[in-house]
């Protein structure tokens, strides 16, 4: 308890630097944002702010009293400091820090007045506790502000998994009262961990449309765009100075190496459908002719579709970038295409790895039983119709995006997944094939059936390529 006898302080954020500028005025960075604080005790006021902090209290009489400042001057700076997410709000117990609420982004004022004080709250499905550093982080998807806890704190934490209110939290012992338990949980209700644990509110995320959320996709979705969180965002080369880039393709093998047919482009812009023609025909097919994609189209395929065109020069301390018929993250291009080869004229049952630079499969050693389970797990995925002939399961060599990319770097992985098979389907539509991607696979197995470690380069993707009754211009 402080020595107002509130629990809750008020400091500034950690990572706000106070700046004072040529005429004496005062302003606080934070966030590439600058917010000018004006008033003639606003200096002294955001000093002890960012020193210790002052009780919630006693803000207006250190501002007013002690310092001679306005009254409208202190609201306005405290309006303006808290709607830019400057203000963190602390629970101290015994002299120690138990909680502290920051705010990740502006555009949301605290509200000790969230909750009930005689209501039972409990944990959102959606809140997570992870470490950084010596304490914890108790976060959600489902706000803009995170809640540092100390080991204490984290054990009270847990008794939210049930309903409890402020009274019962200081009846087991948890807080040292029920006033100082009212602060926690609104700590935790202004951060969006807290729902009632009865009622209507009680609800909420169960039904639509919160509740048809899933953990992960919901927290995957925040915090891969911009709005929830303050996370290093987007291409900030942050490898740069201390790891080397992947390279295009990762090391070389000694595997066998199979040339494929290279088309002739200048026919195929002759004699290729309209590509309207083709857009409107593109449909997943899974049901397939009786003859089997043969290795010459194979070749083609994959020449029309994922092969280099162009590789761009760049200096010895950034990535190597190349043009392809499909984008890719910024010309990064980590995707890698693996056939698995169920029956293919020309080509032997197994499996492969493209080089889209020379335009070759690499034969991988991969045990017979393993094929056919990975041949197995596409039919099943593809409502059983007919027995898979080629195949592809695309990985994601992911370094080579997150040497440049924060927060966006899987995100990136999927959108370039989704180009990829586009190409894919559109290509095997004007060849008179029957494309189609699948919604899933095991990446686990794929690793160990292909030798990777499942982490510098992952299963993310899955297309099946096979042979059609009619071709598209037939």
């Amino acid at each position: 308890m402080t020595a107002s006898g509130s629990p809750l302080l008020i400091a500034l954020n950690r990572d706000a630097r106070i700046a004072t500028g040529p005429a004496g005025e005062t302003t606080v960075e934070l966030r590439r944002l600058e917010i000018a604080c004006s008033g003639s005790a606003a200096a002294p006021v955001l000093e002890r702010l960012a020193n210790g902090g002052l009780p919630a209290a006693d803000l207006f009489r250190f501002y007013c009293e002690d310092h001679g400042g306005d009254l409208l001057d202190c609201l306005a700076l405290q309006h303006r400091l808290g709607e830019a997410g400057c203000l963190d709000y602390c629970l101290r117990i015994g002299g120690e820090e138990f909680a502290r609420l920051t705010w990740l982004t502006g555009g949301e004022i605290f509200d000790q007045r969230r909750l009930d004080p005689s209501a039972a709250y409990r944990l959102s499905r959606f809140a997570y506790l992870r470490r950084l550093g010596e304490r914890f982080i108790l976060e959600t998807p489902l706000g803009r502000a995170r809640v540092e806890l100390s080991p204490a704190a984290a054990a009270a934490l847990f008794r939210l998994a049930q309903g409890m209110s402020a009274a019962d939290l200081a009846a087991q012992m948890l807080l040292p009262d029920a006033a100082t338990a009212q602060v926690f949980l609104a700590l935790l209700a202004n951060a969006r961990a807290l729902v009632a644990a009865s009622g209507e509110q009680a609800e909420v995320e169960e039904k639509a449309p919160v509740g048809w959320w899933e953990f992960h996709d919901l927290l995957f979705h925040s915090r891969s765009r911009l709005g929830r969180h303050s996370n290093p965002y987007g291409g900030t080369f942050h490898r740069r100075s201390s790891d080397a880039p992947p390279s295009l393709l990762g090391a070389p093998t000694s595997h066998p190496r199979i040339a494929l047919e290279r088309p002739d482009l200048d026919r195929l812009k002759r004699t290729d459908p309209p590509f309207c023609a083709v857009a409107e025909a593109r449909r997943s097919i899974r049901d397939y002719g009786p003859q089997a994609v043969t290795a010459a189209q194979l070749g083609e395929f994959l020449f029309r579709a994922a092969r280099i065109q162009t590789l761009i020069p760049t200096g010895p301390d950034d990535l190597d970038y190349s043009f392809r018929p499909h984008p890719g993250g910024g010309a990064i291009h980590e995707l890698v295409l693996y056939p698995v080869v169920g029956q293919a004229e020309g080509l032997a049952r197994g499996l492969y790895r493209y080089d889209p630079l020379d335009h070759c499969l690499e034969a991988l050693p991969c045990p017979a039983e393993n094929i056919d389970r990975l041949l197995e797990l596409a039919w099943i995925t593809a409502d059983r119709k007919s027995r898979p002939q080629i195949y592809f399961v695309l990985t994601a060599r992911i370094g080579r995006l997150q040497w440049k990319y924060q927060s966006i770097a899987y995100a990136i992985v999927l959108k370039n997944v989704g180009a990829l098979y586009q190409t894919m389907y559109l290509t095997a539509t004007a060849m008179g094939l029957a494309p189609c991607a699948l919604g899933g696979g095991d990446s686990e197995f794929f690793a160990q059936a292909a030798g990777l470690d499942g982490y510098g380069e992952a299963a993310v993707g899955e297309f099946m390529l096979g042979t059609r009754e009619r071709a598209l211009h037939a």
